[in-house]
Parts: structure tokens; C-alpha cells; sequence
């Protein structure tokens, strides 16, 4: 059955892409950072806006794989879903790399590609040197969390509140705890408690997303921790920030999508959001190296046509993949993998 579409969700996504393209481009200014761009007074934009993908990502999920009855159709679609676009994009820049370097295994051991074909080479940089070139660390996060949904949402279906609680409780631990070698907000604990929030904006969207009292209690504590300092550690501030912003966003982009032009613009943006998050990082080095401003007017004449090239050149990946995906021998295989006639 073909679920409605939830259009503020589209609105959400662009805020989303567009907010990470806005930070990382910050983060590697030569000059002194533009703090509005990079950061709050309780955090950073980065975590902020990683947070509501996350969200995004759990709750959409929901959405559409409230149960999962099939094991085979449910990894199959999360599969099509990340790798084609992934693998192509990959291997654009890998060649590049292989000619600029004269070698094809530039980076030393030929094993460590394996993260790559897994798309989860940036989550465990941290730890293996490797062959990672675009993606960002949280598609890496975001794998492992496709992955162990299937039991996930069977504990979160059996009882929300229990699993809930007892994800909370986790998240804690992993802030008061030096037991983890990787940063506690990468550490898929932290990562799997902004997702299973945003499966449980999704369950009760009526009571978190419907609810006018809520929402008031959003924009208070948005603007609360966006501009007061409240001592409560940067992860769970971002985390914080990030759920009342997904329900202020939420609230917005309802009415935002009820403008025929803009509702157009924001769905075509929200299409090739996923090759967004894919180039984003690597488009912003190259411009940069070519030109790095410390002029604000010049950084943001820069930042906006960083932004249109990135959306130009996504475009070209998501219809590549389209291209690949819709091509008569692909739909071949996967009839004959999917057993369809």
C-alpha cells in the first residue's frame, strides 16, 4: 500500500542538507570561524542538524517498515536505497585518487577497501586507516542502524516506553563514561537514541508534531539553548536542540509547503538530498582550495555558489543512479532476485 506522503518531512530534509553544507563549509574557512554558521552557545550546528538525520532517518523508516514482515524485500530496499548512488560516486573519486597517485592502493592495505564497499569507511576512520572519500561518518552509523532495526523495532513495537527508557539510560552511560574508544556522539548508542526519537515523533506524530502546546515548549527550549549557556555538555545540548527544532521545522514546513512554488522546490531538493550528504564535503574542499575569502561578503557570495554546485552536481549523480537503477537489465535482476514475474 502506497503510504501519504508527509510534506514537511521534504522540508525538513533540505533544511537538513543545506544546515550540514552551511557548517562543514564553516569549519574550513581560513578564517576565523562565522560562529553563527558553526555554532550556538550549548553546541555546534554539525551535531545539531546530524541529530534531526538521524530523526529523519528513524522516523521516516517507521513510516514505511512499522514491521518488518520480510527480511529479504526490507535489506534489498535499504540496499538499493544507499549503495548504487554510494558506489558510483566512490568510484568516480577513487579513480581519481588512483591517477593522481599511480597506485591503486594509494592508501596501503588493499583490505581496508573493504569498509568502503560496506559504505562504512568514514564511521570507523577513528580507527583503521583507510580508503574513505566521501559519505560523511554517520552514513557508516546510519548502515548499522538499517541493519539491527529488524529486532530494534520488534523491542520498540512490544513496548515503547521500556525501550525507550532503557535507550535513555545507555545514552547516559555513554556520556559519564571513557569506556568507548570513539567520541560519545558517533558511538551508535548516542546515534541509535536520536533515531528511535524520531520513531516515536512518527507513532504519536498527533501528540509530538499535532500539538500546539508542544510546539510553544519547542520554540522555548530552541531559543533557550541557542542562546543561553546551560552547561549540558555539547552531545546531549545538540541532541536537545535537535528535537525541538525537528518539531519547530515540522510546524513550519507545513505551512511553508502550502505554496505551490515553494513545495515544487523544496520536493525536487528533498529528491537528492541522499547525493548531497554524499558530495557536500568534497565539493567545499575543492572550492575552498581554490579560493578561501576572509572578506564576509565574498564568503558568502562563495558559500552560495558552493551550494548551487553541489545541487548541480547531485543532480547529475541522482540521475545517473536513476538511470542505472531503471535500466532494463538492473530491473532484470532484481525481478529475478526479488522473485517477481
Amino acid at each position: 500500500m502506497r503510504l501519504k506522503k508527509i510534506l514537511a518531512i521534504d522540508f525538513i530534509r533540505v533544511i537538513c542538507a543545506l544546515g550540514v553544507i552551511v557548517y562543514h563549509f564553516s569549519c574550513h574557512l581560513n578564517n576565523t570561524r562565522f560562529l553563527p554558521f558553526y555554532s550556538f552557545v550549548n553546541g555546534d550546528w554539525g551535531d545539531v542538524f546530524v541529530t534531526i538525520f538521524f530523526m529523519l532517518s528513524g522516523g521516516m523508516l517507521y513510516y514505511s517498515y512499522s514491521n518488518v514482515t520480510s527480511l529479504k524485500d526490507y535489506y534489498y530496499r535499504r540496499w538499493k536505497s544507499l549503495y548504487p548512488m554510494f558506489y558510483i560516486a566512490f568510484a568516480y573519486f577513487f579513480l581519481q585518487n588512483i591517477f593522481s597517485f599511480g597506485n591503486v592502493f594509494y592508501r596501503g592495505k588493499p583490505t581496508s577497501l573493504i569498509l568502503s564497499l560496506l559504505g562504512i569507511d568514514g564511521y570507523f576512520l577513528y580507527r583503521y586507516e583507510n580508503y574513505y572519500i566521501l559519505g560523511e561518518w554517520f552514513l557508516g552509523a546510519i548502515i548499522i542502524l538499517y541493519i539491527i532495526y529488524p529486532i530494534f523495532v520488534r523491542l520498540f513495537n512490544k513496548s515503547d516506553k521500556i525501550t525507550l527508557l532503557v535507550l535513555f539510560l545507555s545514552y547516559l552511560w555513554v556520556l559519564n563514561t571513557s569506556f568507548f574508544i570513539i567520541g560519545d556522539f558517533r558511538n551508535i548508542i548516542s546515534c541509535l537514541f536520536s533515531f528511535s526519537v524520531g520513531m516515536l515523533f512518527i507513532k504519536y506524530t498527533k501528540f509530538f508534531l499535532e500539538n500546539l502546546y508542544i510546539l510553544l515548549l519547542a520554540i522555548g527550549i530552541t531559543i533557550i539553548i541557542c542562546f543561553f549557556y546551560l552547561n549540558l555538555g555539547s552531545n546531549f545540548a545538540s541532541h536537545l536542540m535537535g528535537f525541538s527544532l525537528f518539531i519547530v521545522l515540522f510546524h513550519l514546513g507545513k505551512y511553508v509547503m502550502k505554496f505551490n512554488c515553494l513545495k515544487k522546490l523544496f520536493e525536487e531538493i528533498s529528491k537528492i538530498s541522499y547525493a548531497i550528504f554524499l558530495l557536500q564535503h568534497l565539493v567545499i574542499l575543492q572550492v575552498l582550495n581554490f579560493r578561501n575569502p576572509s572578506n564576509a561578503l565574498n564568503v558568502l557570495i562563495l558559500l552560495f555558489f558552493t551550494i548551487g554546485l553541489i545541487l548541480i552536481y547531485a543532480k547529475i549523480l541522482y540521475i545517473i543512479n536513476n538511470s542505472i537503477l531503471n535500466s532494463s537489465v538492473y530491473l532484470y535482476f532484481e525481478n529475478k532476485f526479488l522473485n517477481k514475474k
